[in-house]
């Protein structure tokens, strides 16, 4: 899933930066602010799920909640995403190593080695 996103993000710098304009206005707007609740709980709440099926599955036990590791991958891809294109670190090796240190930080959170 991590290279994915990655594979898109050199493809397309700016494509994940779209959602950071309606964030930034749903600090001062209430309305817009419920509207992005709502969708941020639905691929938060299906990537928990996934999550704990997963482990289920495989025997492993998570060391925090689902939730809370579904929160913190794409909050730190953000990251990736909107600080790459502006500090014009796009190369290949640059959103490698910082993936590969977000999916080890991921798997940590998770309590997997």
């Amino acid at each position: 899933m991590a290279e994915m996103l990655i594979q898109g993000l050199r493809e397309q710098p700016g494509r994940y930066l779209l959602p950071a304009e309606p964030t930034t206005h749903s600090m001062w707007d209430p309305d817009l602010r419920v509207v992005l609740v709502a969708h941020q709980h639905h691929p938060e709440k299906m990537a928990a799920d996934l999550l704990a099926e997963v482990a289920a599955r495989t025997g492993c036990s998570l060391t925090v909640e689902p939730l809370s590791v579904a929160r913190f991958f794409p909050a730190g891809f953000d990251g990736i995403a909107q600080r790459h294109p502006v500090m014009g670190e796009d190369t290949a090796n640059a959103l490698d190593a910082d993936t590969s240190r977000l999916v080890a930080a991921t798997l940590a959170l998770a309590g997997v080695s």
